[in-house]
């Protein structure tokens, strides 16, 4: 009989809120805060394997995604570092909400999961810059239009690639369908 995992949602939408805030508010020193919410989200969450896997597999597209905002000059990160490590722990953290929280993007349509992606992508995006996590290179128009037309296409590719992951690598007691 497959478990409730209708709390493990909940917790994981929380659990991604701190992490996108302790991000956003403290950047270059939130290493190793980041590290340990990560880990503690590996140690309360069962589907252990389906999780790494998808952050060694997903996570570097998403951070790659940024890599390429930044040599475009559409954004930087106000960070000492060029692309500072800690987007890469804010990619394994959104690929881990695929799994549990965002699974029920699974269910949409492609265009929905678009549409979903272009509008929280950019929104996330200007509430970064806006607590001046980042800054956008060019005009605000234009930097949020490039986001929603990338993340119009990343969010369906991103769900669409967690779903064949969990097909691979899921345990079958705490799959969510």
């Amino acid at each position: 009989m497959p478990m409730n995992t209708r709390p493990y949602v909940w917790i994981d939408a929380l659990w991604f809120q701190a992490l996108w805030w302790l991000i956003a508010l403290q950047r270059d020193q939130a290493g190793l805060p980041v590290l340990a919410l990560l880990l503690l989200h590996l140690v309360l969450f069962p589907q252990r394997r389906l999780a790494l896997v998808s952050a060694l597999l997903l996570a570097p597209l998403g951070y790659l995604s940024d890599v390429v905002w930044v040599h475009s000059q559409i954004l930087n990160f106000n960070s000492v570092q060029t692309i500072p490590l800690w987007i890469l722990g804010l990619w394994v953290g959104l690929i881990w909400t695929l799994q549990w929280s965002l699974h029920w993007l699974k269910h949409l349509k492609w265009y929905w999961q678009a549409l979903i992606g272009a509008l929280g992508a950019s929104t996330s995006y200007y509430a970064a810059a806006q607590l001046g996590t980042l800054q956008f290179e060019t005009s605000l128009e234009t930097s949020l239009l490039w986001l929603a037309l990338v993340w119009a296409l990343l969010l369906p590719s991103l769900t669409y690639a967690m779903s064949y992951l969990e097909r691979r690598f899921s345990d079958a007691q705490t799959s969510i369908s």
